[in-house]
């Protein structure tokens, strides 16, 4: 698959597509204000130091955010939580960083499991068009 070719939200897209997609709790309307449980807040300060949700502003084209905005302005497109292995709430995240000239893109799935959340990266980083 060729990143540079692809935004970060249509990304997730193709790696999820057909998962049922449940709502997550939301403060007011930025995607930083999702509120995730705490495993994954601190795996995300740890093991994803740099790294932040895309949101839709970072969106690649104008088009691209009204289409969100009018279809998804309640939801964060760096975001999927969903029933994706069983009974419990399990989360994918669309995370992007900036070096110099260049965004990367990695998307990232936190387990559900007994001690908690674990990481498992679904697509590593790599450069995605700006």
């Amino acid at each position: 698959m060729d990143h540079a070719q692809n935004s970060p939200a249509l990304s997730v897209g193709r790696v999820l597509a057909g998962v049922r997609r449940i709502r997550i709790a939301r403060v007011g309307g930025a995607c930083d204000s999702v509120l995730l449980p705490a495993g994954i807040k601190t795996a995300l300060e740890r093991d994803f130091t740099g790294w932040q949700m895309v949101t839709p502003d970072q969106l690649s084209s104008a088009d691209d955010r009204q289409i969100w905005q009018e279809a998804h302005s309640n939801e964060c497109p760096g975001i999927i939580a969903g029933h994706f292995r069983g009974r419990q709430v399990e989360y994918v995240l669309n995370l992007v960083r900036r070096n110099d000239k260049i965004l990367e893109q990695q998307i990232v799935f936190f387990e559900a499991s007994r001690q908690g959340f674990k990481s498992v990266v679904l697509d590593p980083p790599s450069p995605v068009a700006l």
